[in-house]
């Protein structure tokens, strides 16, 4: 009885996945995004039931501990109904019928890959942003993981476009590449040995073999949540399109998974927080300035520290000298729309405190000068100090 209770609680921690609880402009707007004050216009998408095959689009849910996401929504290369864990099926859905996608083959052509695509499901929509600041969580899953993750597989692309200037970024690339993320460009060797690993430290799960019981989607493995960003011309329209594609058939579905709430298309005007291993954490005794972008002119600001009103602070921007959790209320004066809040962490860098240097001595021999070896204190600056504290001299502050 024992196990049987264990098994079926293993069994139980699988994503739920629904078609029909979100309209596809639902999906976009209360799911993703879910602001009072900034929302997607001209939502459209495109997936199987529009060629009478299965549905690439839905909205999920979670409970599962090793999956990183509570909610979201799911875009599928074959029928998203059957997303969910445990792993023991094969994703091989999708009709001749169901087209693939031009704009992904001609961005994957720009990166050098050449692909043909089939089962392609779209979602698109405009939006104005009120910041600069954009980004979404999302991750990657297919079962080409351990398969054929040594050959090109199915892609995805997310492209954003101007439509000011015309230019557009894939946004759906390992970070510091302009490679396209897909499971030769982030895997581990480890679950197929013909190829090397490959932005591993990128690389989620694997959730075939003993992993398949407990698995909350029925993908053979998983990217680790990921985050893409850019940067915006506040109040230019932009365009997203969200696509992801089978390669040459449809055999070994792929998906993308997007988190509830993380679509910021400028309503999360602090941007993302900043930590100490980030090279934006200040410096103890630094002043750092957390700005909203917003204009003064359109909006009206309070400021809050670790919960509490700042007092007299109701400008666009705050200048801060310590570590906490900041908050700004925005409220447009213009259209009437009611105050939002976002919260930002800021994490300053530890005070550094350096040992007592010993005072150096040399014999007066009466030379014209004498030689000084500074770095003998080295060791007693640094003590107790994190060893990767970089220690210099100089005759000087200035020349510091």
């Amino acid at each position: 009885m024992l196990v049987l209770l264990l098994g079926i609680e293993s069994y139980s921690q699988s994503i739920t996945v629904s078609t029909n609880t979100y309209t596809v402009p639902q999906l976009v707007n209360t799911v993703l995004i879910n602001s009072p004050c900034v929302s997607a216009i001209n939502v459209t998408s495109r997936t199987g039931t529009n060629f009478g095959s299965v549905n690439g689009i839905g909205f999920f849910q979670n409970t599962n501990p090793n999956f990183p996401m509570q909610s979201g929504v799911i875009l599928s290369t074959g029928n998203v109904a059957n997303a969910a864990g445990p792993n023991f099926t094969q994703l091989n859905e999708g009709n001749n019928a169901w087209p693939g996608d031009p704009n992904l083959e001609s961005t994957l052509t720009q990166a050098g890959i050449a692909m043909s695509s089939v089962n392609a499901t779209i979602l698109e929509f405009d939006f104005t942003p009120i910041s600069p600041t954009f980004s979404f969580d999302f991750l990657f899953a297919s079962e080409e993981y351990g398969n054929f993750q040594c050959q090109f597989s199915d892609a995805f692309a997310f492209l954003l476009t101007n439509t000011t200037t015309g230019v557009t970024t894939n946004l759906a690339v390992v970070p510091s590449t302009n490679l396209p993320i897909s499971v030769v460009t982030i895997r581990d060797f480890l679950y197929n040995s013909s190829c090397p690993s490959a932005n591993v430290q990128y690389f989620g799960s694997y959730n075939g073999g003993s992993a398949a019981a407990s698995s909350a989607v029925n993908f053979n493995g998983q990217t680790k949540l990921m985050n893409t960003s850019a940067t915006l011309v506040p109040n230019n329209v932009y365009h997203i399109k969200l696509v992801i594609a089978d390669r040459s058939d449809s055999s070994s579905d792929s998906a993308i998974f997007i988190s509830s709430d993380t679509f910021n298309i400028g309503q999360d005007v602090l941007g993302p927080d900043v930590t100490t291993a980030s090279t934006a954490a200040p410096c103890f005794g630094d002043t750092f300035a957390i700005n909203s972008n917003l204009n003064p002119a359109n909006y009206t600001f309070n400021w809050t520290k670790n919960g509490v009103a700042v007092a007299s602070e109701t400008g666009a921007s705050l200048n801060i000298t310590e570590s906490g959790t900041y908050g700004i209320t925005y409220t447009n004066i213009i259209s009437g729309c009611q105050p939002v809040s976002d919260f930002i962490n800021i994490a300053y860098q530890p005070r550094i405190v350096a040992g007592t240097p010993n005072n150096l001595y040399r014999c007066d021999n009466g030379a014209a000068s004498y030689t000084y070896d500074l770095s003998a204190n080295t060791s007693i600056i640094k003590n107790g100090l994190d060893p990767a504290t970089q220690v210099s001299y100089h005759v000087s502050a200035v020349e510091a």
